[in-house]
């Protein structure tokens, strides 16, 4: 399920009909525009961590009865070259949510 599906499944069992003016598949666009103000997003907590940024948004969790998750993954081709610093990034991606 990708993060408009998910966002569309939170925001039905909520029984909340949203008017969508604009969808990004973008965290950090969407959060640097719900930081100016200009409307809301759902961003998940893993990318906070990972990317904190200096935006100061006001955070709020989502209920657990609202399955608010998303599978976050890194893919590499198949027998293809990985670089010493891809490696590196799979290594703590794998230490920190594996």
């Amino acid at each position: 399920m990708n993060g408009c599906d998910r966002t569309d499944s939170i925001l039905q069992k909520a029984n909340i009909n949203p008017m969508i003016i604009l969808t990004t598949k973008s965290y950090e666009t969407a959060r640097r525009l719900s930081c100016e103000g200009i409307g809301i997003t759902f961003v998940p907590l893993q990318y906070l961590q990972i990317f904190p940024g200096i935006y100061q948004p006001a955070y709020y969790y989502i209920n657990e009865k609202y399955e608010p998750y998303w599978t976050m993954c890194v893919a590499v081709q198949k027998n293809a070259y990985i670089s010493k610093a891809a490696q590196l990034f799979i290594q703590i991606v794998n230490e920190r949510f594996g």
